[in-house]
């Protein structure tokens, strides 16, 4: 887990590294986001999307330790960031943040 602090310094975003054909990809957890997951255009094809496609694409990638992370509706978007992780994904697995750390965890809901 990486942490980011906000411009206005009253928040901390984390993002997760996601692992591409090249090298990780930083992506933000964001709960706020109803999609699932959202690549920067810059980084569509290292997950075999077109960057210029709006329409609902595969996404297939991978968090440390080998959790897979998948959706059917990824969208490419122009963003300054590498991706999105959004609430239609983080709803199927249960996140735990040791933000003081740096450090996250992350395991299947069904396991609760």
């Amino acid at each position: 887990m990486h942490l980011a602090g906000e411009v206005s310094g009253h928040a901390v975003t984390p993002y997760l590294a996601v692992q591409s054909p090249k090298g990780k990809v930083w992506m933000e957890v964001d709960t706020g986001s109803n999609s699932s997951v959202i690549v920067g255009g810059h980084n569509a094809e290292l997950f075999s999307m077109k960057p210029e496609d709006k329409s609902a694409q595969q996404f297939r990638g991978e968090l440390a330790g080998g959790v897979a992370l998948a959706a059917g509706d990824a969208q490419s978007m122009p963003l300054v960031i590498d991706g999105n992780i959004g609430a239609a994904i983080l709803k199927h697995w249960v996140l735990t943040l040791d933000v003081p750390h740096g450090r996250a965890w992350i395991s299947s809901a069904d396991a609760r």
